[in-house]
């Protein structure tokens, strides 16, 4: 059985992996313009990526998912598909520890 420390350090590398690769396709589609990363990305950041466009369509902010800015902006597109990939992140360890609790109330 693998240690608690090695586990949730492994959690960590893979987290902090994911949420580079989504930095890199992201500031690629605000430097190429490239239609197949932007899909790439969207798809790698979806249900992270749909809050924060809502985040941002509710505060006012106005983004176009398909990277065509009237001003070009690199780190506009990265800075979304990044933070879209942090909300999946939060995601995923609510559930992770979701299920724990309810493991844990289980066997009790």
């Amino acid at each position: 059985m693998m240690s608690w420390a090695c586990t949730r350090r492994t959690a960590w590398t893979v987290a902090a992996g994911y949420v580079g690769l989504v930095m890199i396709f992201g500031l690629i589609l605000g430097l190429y313009e490239d239609s197949s990363v932007g899909l790439w990305a969207a798809y790698l950041t979806y249900p992270g990526f749909v809050l924060v466009y809502i985040l941002l369509a509710l505060l006012g902010n106005s983004f176009d998912p398909s990277g065509e800015a009237s001003v070009a902006d690199p780190f506009g597109t990265m800075s979304v598909y990044a933070h879209g990939a942090v909300v999946n992140v939060l995601l995923v360890w609510a559930a992770v520890s979701f299920c724990r609790v309810v493991r844990s109330e289980w066997r009790r």
